[in-house]
């Protein structure tokens, strides 16, 4: 109705102000490269449901699109005005009836014409940080309409004197993801966007821990400060994209960011490259030198992100190390050849085995050769590579993507000149 478009747009213009005082909402992607929420085409939002203000925070998150809620009958009912307020921004009605499932046939259509609706799985508003097993239904909507799912979490902190905060996931497209439309195709496709939410869950927490500088990481930030003033002029880098990430200093954190160590130089040239992020370094236990020597070396690499490892062994206290500076949200840089070489050589299982155990992904890069001193260092960048499990068989694969992945960029790199093989 003419009425319920004038009243929708009328309503998106002027509420804005409203809409930054009482949400002050705060969005966290995990991926920033990819715009998630001006996609074009039909597309379904699925998130976790802490009160009925949680469609009013995406009704701006979504602010150039008119996104559709999918509601019960009971909420729709409940006064003229919400029905109203539903009713200008499309609302579809779920029956009372549990077997009533002719909204299913809705979604698809409205999806198929390019709509974009946003779903609450849960079914109930859930209070505390527990999100409750999803209805399988939305599974069934995105595979029959053939549209992408967009994972949202937000963590309902709806108050004048509070800031919402919401994490987007990155797009989860079921045809990548399932072969068909049978029951346990649906199945695991809601499984893996409820994995998605309760990881953004995660996501929100560490993200809205970390800050550029503070004081309990002051030494770190301050070393970050001094590099970037005295050594950038001997590590100035240039980026390559590859994929889609075009800048990894935008990219999320937490990230792990694996390369090829050819010289003694690629770590301080990462540190200066990812000057806005809190880089931790593992380094090798000789460059921090015996027990009971080189403390002032020791102090300073501490200081500014290194983690000791002993390459000799399964150095469990240095992967723990590397799990909490994950969880923390921040960013980790792994040279997974283990040592010095001028070519790629065999990669270990730690990168891997570390990002299986934190679901953090891992961003390769390929550091060329400079060519003379004082040159530029071309860095090239990949796509991430997610975790696929945590067995054995899984940490193998994921090392053979990582080395794949960097052979590639390496190609690349010599293709355009920028290294010699």
């Amino acid at each position: 109705m003419f009425i319920h478009d004038f009243a929708h747009f009328i309503t998106k213009v002027t509420a804005v102000p409203a809409e930054l005082v009482f949400f002050k909402r705060r969005t966290y992607y995990e991926d920033r490269c990819q715009k998630t929420r001006h996609g074009k085409g039909g597309m379904l939002y699925v998130s976790n449901h802490k009160s009925f203000w949680d469609y009013i925070c995406y009704f701006f998150l979504v602010y150039f699109h008119r996104l559709r809620p999918v509601v019960s009958t009971l909420i729709y009912r409940k006064n003229p005005v919400l029905r109203f307020f539903l009713d200008m921004c499309g609302a579809v009605v779920v029956g009372e009836n549990a077997f009533d499932v002719a909204y299913i046939d809705t979604c698809v259509a409205l999806l198929r014409k390019g709509a974009k609706l946003v779903i609450f799985p849960e079914a109930h508003f859930i209070q505390g940080d527990r999100i409750l097993p999803f209805s399988p239904s939305f599974a069934k909507i995105a595979i029959e309409a053939d549209v992408p799912i967009v994972p949202l979490y937000t963590d309902g902190r709806y108050s004048l004197f509070k800031r919402t905060r919401v994490g987007v996931g990155r797009r989860i497209l079921p045809w990548e993801v399932v072969d068909g439309a049978d029951m346990e195709s649906v199945a695991k496709l809601a499984g893996i966007v409820q994995e998605k939410v309760e990881y953004l869950q995660t996501l929100v927490g560490r993200r809205k821990k970390t800050h550029l500088f503070s004081f309990r990481h002051f030494p770190m930030d301050f070393g970050r400060c001094l590099c970037w003033l005295f050594i950038f002029p001997f590590f100035r880098t240039k980026w390559h994209p590859t994929g889609y990430v075009r800048n990894p200093q935008a990219y999320g954190s937490p990230v792990i960011v694996a390369c090829n160590h050819t010289s003694f130089a690629d770590p301080p040239a990462l540190i200066l490259s990812f000057s806005r992020k809190r880089l931790h370094v593992l380094i090798a236990k000789e460059v921090f030198g015996e027990e009971g020597t080189h403390r002032l070396r020791k102090k300073a690499l501490r200081g500014i992100g290194g983690i000791r490892i002993d390459r000799g062994t399964l150095d469990i206290e240095a992967i723990n190390a590397c799990c909490k500076v994950l969880e923390e949200g921040r960013a980790l840089a792994v040279f997974p050849e283990g040592h010095l070489g001028q070519g790629l050589s065999p990669l270990k299982d730690g990168t891997a085995m570390i990002s299986s155990r934190t679901g953090v992904p891992i961003l390769p890069l390929y550091l060329c050769r400079s060519k003379r001193f004082l040159s530029k260092k071309h860095v090239y960048v990949g796509d991430p590579i997610f975790p696929e499990g945590k067995g054995m068989a899984d940490i193998k694969r994921g090392s053979n993507r990582i080395y794949e992945s960097l052979t590639r960029l390496r190609d690349i790199a010599v293709k355009e000149g920028y290294e010699h093989e």
